[in-house]
């Protein structure tokens, strides 16, 4: 599969994973994809698999960027930001399995490595078509079937399937150079950017003196750095994940404007409703009666 680097690093959001406390997999099939407009990514504390249905669009992994079609897959860890948009006018379906392999190790009584872990941190993570990646694929296409039709050996079933997913997305992550993975932006700022999308609603961890001292920068250098490698200013970096959070929030729930001002990391709900209607050109509660069509 093809792919080509984004020309920004895109902010990005924690999506609740779709799992409860005690299940560590789950199937959502035959997902109707909608055209979105990429603006923002969002990641979960799961791994997804995707199998595109039908239809086609482009999908962003990283900084990475895609165009798929029917038959092509997609996997991606854990804290991998990502999202998929529908090619508008096409009808796009895709069937999305969330799922935990450390978890499932774990609870099936295996002893986790060191070595195990660095396995699941830094394997592949893309969309592929079936022939680029055959063993990866049949792995998917196993697990998609498991979740169709479970059974009493399902639980083990999956045990099995999460050891043989984490050795080969290794094995084929070892094809993802140090220059590949860099590019975009340096690796050096792979900290601060974990960082920041880990913690943008705290105002504590978000001095730019501990940002940078995260990446064992001065603050004026890790500056000039950030601002060179991504085109924006740590601030309005920071600002654009906390007003994905909110645009996320304001699509997806029925939280107060006050709630979604404090959970993105705003504080003060004037201080919300400016930058908002300044960037998206409509206030949160217009923007919120748009999204849902009311």
């Amino acid at each position: 599969m093809l792919y080509t680097f984004a020309d920004k690093i895109f902010p990005a959001y924690y999506r609740d994973n779709y799992y409860g406390d005690y299940q560590v997999i789950y199937g959502k099939m035959d997902s109707l994809l909608k055209p979105n407009v990429i603006e923002a990514l969002h990641f979960h504390n799961c791994a997804e698999i995707g199998i595109c249905l039908s239809g086609s669009g482009i999908a962003y992994v990283d900084n990475r960027i895609y165009n798929f079609s029917a038959g092509d897959m997609q996997f991606v860890p854990p804290n991998v930001p990502h999202l998929s948009a529908a090619t508008p006018g096409v009808e796009t379906r895709w069937q999305w399995i969330s799922l935990d392999p450390l978890r499932i190790l774990e609870d099936s009584g295996y002893q986790l490595t060191k070595q195990v872990r660095e396995m699941a941190e830094n394997g592949f993570a893309g969309l592929f078509h079936p022939w680029e990646h055959k063993r990866l694929a049949d792995i998917l296409y196993r697990f998609r079937d498991a979740v169709l039709s479970p059974d009493k050996y399902t639980p083990m079933e999956y045990a099995f399937l999460s050891g043989q997913l984490l050795v080969e997305c290794a094995r084929i992550g070892k094809d993802l150079t140090p220059e590949k993975l860099s590019k975009g932006y340096s690796g050096k700022l792979k900290p601060a950017v974990l960082h920041i999308r880990e913690n943008f609603a705290d105002k504590e961890e978000m001095r730019e003196e501990r940002i940078a001292g995260i990446c064992d920068m001065s603050v004026s250098h890790f500056r000039a750095v950030f601002k060179r490698e991504t085109g924006m200013s740590v601030r309005d970096f920071i600002i654009q994940t906390r007003l994905a959070k909110a645009a996320h929030l304001l699509k997806n729930t029925n939280a107060s404007i006050l709630s979604v001002a404090m959970e993105s990391g705003f504080g003060q709900v004037s201080c919300f409703n400016r930058i908002f209607s300044r960037v998206f050109g409509q206030t949160p509660t217009a923007f919120r009666k748009r999204s849902k069509g009311e």
